[in-house]
């Protein structure tokens, strides 16, 4: 069945919208849009969750010697189930906090602003200049309740969607603990009915 004329400018018309980023910076700053916590790629301890993992590490080898590949990667999988599911608790904490006490000019590596430097950013583009307007005191007060808001909104959201991170790490950790136990289980039940 051939296209009509209708259909072929309509995929003309689509071909000519933006197909993303052009520039290596733009490129650069959009593969980031997914990112919030990085709690699901790839992770490096800091030195005090590598020693925290280290001694978790060292424990388990000692409870279940790991003579098999699948024990070795069911020990991995716990290791990196508790790596996330601390940093997941260790940003609940920080979101909790900024939840009871508002937010400070140091949440920007959270996702979060300043309600008044938001407002003065937001103005400054609207009206293309490179200085703060000078702006009506009610005005400047209902914008900072509206951001307030909108910002506990935002880290109410970011609360929920950590904790379900939370669980979901910590499932996959006890998964593979009990997967460990059984194969050590087993193992014992193997080596007592040898002869």
């Amino acid at each position: 069945m051939a296209r009509s004329k209708k259909q072929i400018d309509a995929s003309k018309a689509n071909g000519k919208k933006s197909k993303g980023p052009n520039t290596a910076a733009g490129r650069s700053k959009s593969s980031q849009n997914a990112k919030s916590h990085g709690l699901t790629g790839f992770i490096v301890p800091d030195r005090q969750e590598a020693q925290q993992l280290e001694d978790l590490e060292t424990r388990l080898r000692a409870s279940y010697p790991i003579e098999t590949t699948q024990k070795e990667l069911l020990l991995q999988i716990v290791l990196g189930s508790q790596l996330r599911m601390t940093r997941a608790y260790h940003l609940m904490d920080v979101y909790a906090a900024r939840l009871l006490y508002g937010a400070s000019d140091g949440d920007e590596m959270l996702g979060l602003a300043n309600p008044l430097h938001m407002a003065l950013e937001t103005l400054r583009y609207k009206l293309g200049t490179g200085e703060a307007p000078r702006i009506r005191r009610q005005d400047y007060l209902l914008g900072q309740s509206y951001l307030l808001i909108k910002n506990r909104e935002m880290l109410k959201t970011k609360l929920s969607k950590l904790a379900d991170y939370a669980q979901r790490f910590r499932g996959q950790r006890d998964r593979a603990l009990m997967r460990l136990e059984r194969l050590q289980a087993e193992h014992f039940n193997d080596a007592s009915s040898l002869p």
